[in-house]
């Protein structure tokens, strides 16, 4: 009882408890987590499938950090944490992924930008609390973690305009997921509250977040006549890409462009350091796991509709936006 930490009616001193931790660790003891598991009929293991990897090299450092998010965080509870890559190797053979994750049994699982509604809709078919993070299939139904752009985005366009940026760009994802509408929907309206002029040519789109398009749509804009003052870009990788167009034309930032990026997870280790609206990927991951322990603990009583967590953003003002040079 005193191992477990569920002492139910029977009370035990401080001293009493010490002794019984100071003999387990003498005598090297710990609990079976598989005995436990089948006497709760519980595995305490919450399984996360990250998205599937990139070939952009700018998409590893966030897989990373949400990898590392979830381990702290699943130690934190005193829970297991099973990672399933897109692919699973067992023997010399390959093996499905759901299948793999399915027979560990767990409590829950967290997606990551799921490949596919069947894949999400497998594992809650067999019971499963599901919660999706970041870029949800919302065609499943599921709980959902993610974060509103607003408040982050407007802070950032604010910040612009103190300065005295009349004229910004908006560089961004052409995919119609709900996450790249939301990021261009907060860029407008903090144009709107900040009474700076829409203009739909600074508003460039691509085909996917990455370095290469970043470079590309930068390129585009520094092609025009009237070039804008500053730069939203909204990604970090996007952002790379920007900066790699704009010092191969020796166009300095901050000095002649202010550039904001989007993510926050590669932002303060370019240089210069970039100013950019920071997602909360940690209080993301370890609220999501709270929702998950909940909801497995009340699988019989399921809400009937899916529940939706949404953290906010916040602008981190570094050294890559400054007032516009005179013309």
């Amino acid at each position: 009882m005193v191992l477990s930490g569920r002492e139910g009616k029977i009370r035990t001193s401080d001293t009493t408890k010490r002794r019984v931790l100071e003999a387990a660790k003498q005598l090297g003891y710990s609990p079976n987590p598989v005995a436990q598991a089948l006497r709760q009929q519980r595995s305490g293991t919450i399984a996360y499938v990250p998205r599937h990897r990139h070939s952009d090299p700018g998409y590893y450092h966030l897989t990373y950090q949400l990898s590392l998010c979830f381990t702290r965080m699943t130690a934190k509870q005193g829970l297991h944490a099973l990672e399933v890559g897109p692919e699973i190797i067992i023997g010399e053979e390959a093996t499905d992924p759901i299948e793999f994750l399915l027979s560990r049994r767990p409590d829950g699982v967290l997606y990551d930008a799921p490949a596919s509604s069947a894949d999400v809709q497998r594992v809650v078919d067999m019971g499963i609390p599901v919660v999706q993070l970041l870029r949800p299939l919302c065609d499943v139904q599921t709980a959902i973690a993610t974060v509103d752009p607003s408040s982050g985005v407007t802070s950032a366009i604010e910040h612009l305009a103190d300065l005295g940026h009349q004229n910004i760009a908006y560089l961004g994802n052409g995919d119609r997921h709900e996450v790249e509408l939301r990021r261009l929907d907060a860029f407008k309206s903090a144009l709107d509250l900040t009474n700076i002029p829409l203009s739909n040519k600074l508003i460039l789109l691509g085909n996917a977040y990455s370095i290469d398009e970043g470079e590309r749509l930068m390129n585009r804009l520094l092609d025009m006549t009237d070039r804008p003052t500053a730069v939203f870009a909204a990604s970090d990788v996007l952002c790379m890409g920007a900066l790699r167009a704009l010092y191969a034309r020796n166009i300095r930032v901050p000095d002649e462009m202010s550039l904001v990026s989007f993510d926050d997870t590669h932002a303060s280790m370019l240089y210069p350091p970039i100013s950019a609206v920071a997602q909360p990927f940690e209080r993301l991951m370890e609220t999501s796991i709270e929702l998950l322990v909940t909801l497995s603990g009340n699988q019989r009583s399921l809400p009937d509709s899916p529940q939706l967590l949404e953290l906010e953003t916040e602008f981190v003002d570094r050294a890559s936006t400054a007032p516009p040079r005179p013309t």
